[in-house]
């Protein structure tokens, strides 16, 4: 967890060594897409993998309301994960992201999250996380993402990291 924290701080420290375009990576609706490693921290999962997207509005000049979704799997700690399978998840959540900077943000959100193999059970979510966004050219760059995530009362807490592709427009 150490590693990741400072994997996270090392990512937003970035925008210090980044050429910048004249426009800016915040200001503009976007909407981005990536895949997505998950580590959880308690649950009776060991890790996962998915995807996500994420459509952005911008309120002002330091503030975004979003909507985000995914496809998550995840494997069981106990077991192999060529026999036995996965559990697959789809979250669901919209939030406000808080731009320190251009290119540096934090983020929260809270949405539902559906099982959809085995119990078919649904939970609240939330998360909170940090990012930067890595200009490449005009609006457009990469989403680079650490957060941590809690789905129901005790249902499973995981660290998330994400890459993404970010279209603005």
């Amino acid at each position: 967890m150490k590693k990741l924290v400072l994997l996270a701080l090392v990512l937003c420290s970035l925008n210090v060594f980044a050429q910048r375009d004249e426009t800016d990576a915040f200001g503009s609706k976007a909407i981005s897409f990536g895949p997505e490693l998950n580590i959880t921290t308690k649950g009776i999962y060991k890790t996962g993998y998915g995807v996500s997207g994420r459509i952005e509005w911008p309120l002002g000049d330091e503030f975004a309301i979003d909507g985000t979704a995914g496809y998550n799997r995840f494997f069981f700690k106990n077991a192999d994960q060529f026999t036995q399978g996965a559990n697959v998840f789809v979250p669901v959540k919209a939030g406000v992201t808080f731009f320190w900077d251009s290119n540096i943000y934090a983020n929260g959100h809270a949405g539902t999250v559906q099982q959809l193999n085995y119990e078919k059970q649904s939970s609240f979510a939330y998360d909170f996380g940090v990012g930067y966004l890595l200009p490449i050219k005009g609006n457009n760059g990469l989403d680079l993402g650490f957060r941590y995530e809690r789905w129901g009362k005790n249902r499973m807490r995981e660290a998330v990291i994400r890459v993404a592709y970010r279209f603005g427009w």
